[in-house]
């Protein structure tokens, strides 16, 4: 894991709060590299290499320096209108999204055709899941967007609002002036469902190893089977 000690007073929050607060999207553009990213990390590897090459996200150190920078430099200079921010880690833009809008108990609605991508024709489920690297989700009061994109527009980063805090609790997606979804924000955190998953003892196990006996074809060494 990674420790860092910071003065609590310049702590930053990963909140969406305020009906018209604007949603910033920051960083490199999103492509469909790191769909599915996590749970990829969590799998097997298989003889279909090319279909797992998706899964694993294109890191620029050089732009997350950059972008690094630039979250520093706005939640110091401009923290009085910096409401949230929360990096894109597993699964991307939603799940980003959703965190904020529910740690502030708000909605959230978000236009995809604003999100900055480097590929034509992604879909939503692309767009929402991608892990691509160097991304973060800013919540920004209402009337202060522009000063806030500027400190990353000149670093050569893409800054853009893609959204606003809602009333209520609904998480909303348009996509090409079509509603794409439109869901309970608490049905992606607190009311997702659980799995318990059933321990299976291995058959292994069930037979003590007491019976294993040495082999000694080099007198000189001892291997077991």
């Amino acid at each position: 894991m990674c420790v860092g000690v910071m003065d609590r007073d310049a702590i930053q929050r990963g909140r969406a709060a305020g009906a018209g607060n604007a949603i910033i999207y920051v960083g490199a553009k999103t492509g469909r590299d790191g769909i599915n990213g996590a749970s990829f990390a969590s799998a097997e590897f298989s003889d279909a290499a090319d279909a797992d090459r998706a899964a694993v996200q294109v890191g620029d150190p050089f732009m997350e320096k950059l972008l690094t920078d630039a979250c520093l430099d706005v939640s110091r200079a401009h923290r009085d209108v910096l409401v949230g921010i929360q990096d894109m880690g597993a699964a991307g833009l939603v799940s980003s999204s959703v965190e904020m809008a529910d740690k502030a108990g708000a909605g959230m609605l978000l236009d995809l055709d604003l999100v900055p991508q480097r590929e034509p024709g992604m879909t939503p489920y692309e767009i929402m899941l991608s892990e691509s690297q160097e991304r973060m989700l800013l919540c920004v009061q209402a009337g202060a967007e522009q000063e806030v994109m500027d400190v990353f527009t000149q670093s050569g980063l893409d800054a853009v609002v893609i959204g606003r805090v809602t009333d209520g609790q609904q998480y909303q997606l348009v996509q090409d002036g079509k509603l794409v979804c439109d869901v309970p924000v608490s049905l992606l955190t607190d009311d997702a469902p659980v799995y318990h998953q059933v321990g299976i003892r291995p058959e292994r196990l069930a037979h003590p190893a007491a019976d294993f006996e040495p082999v000694l074809d080099n007198p000189e060494a001892t291997c077991w089977t």
